[in-house]
């Protein structure tokens, strides 16, 4: 009895098996869940010390205006810390940048 061996013979293509596609799937999910982390916590951390440091200098231009003219701005909107406000010659200013 003879195996004809072209019918045994299986041929194989160059693509990729599920269980090759699976870990590279598992291992590029790894992947991103360590490292997207670290960035976008990053952003949230530049943002806080942004507002932390405007703040800051808002403080100091405040501390300085009361210094050099015995009050706070009236103003709500602190135009006073740019511009010399009408009746006020002991105004040094401007106490911030635009």
């Amino acid at each position: 009895m003879k195996i004809n061996h072209t019918f045994v013979k299986q041929s194989r293509t160059g693509g990729f098996t599920l269980i090759e596609m699976l870990l590279v799937l598992v291992i590029l999910a790894t992947l991103a869940a360590i490292v997207l982390p670290k960035f976008t916590g990053t952003g949230q951390k530049a943002k806080i010390t942004a507002a932390k440091t405007q703040i800051e200098s808002f403080k100091t231009a405040l501390s300085t205006f009361e210094a050099d003219n015995g009050a706070y701005p009236k103003s709500g909107d602190l135009e006073e810390l740019l511009s010399a406000p009408p009746n006020m010659p002991s105004w040094h200013g401007p106490y911030l940048d635009s």
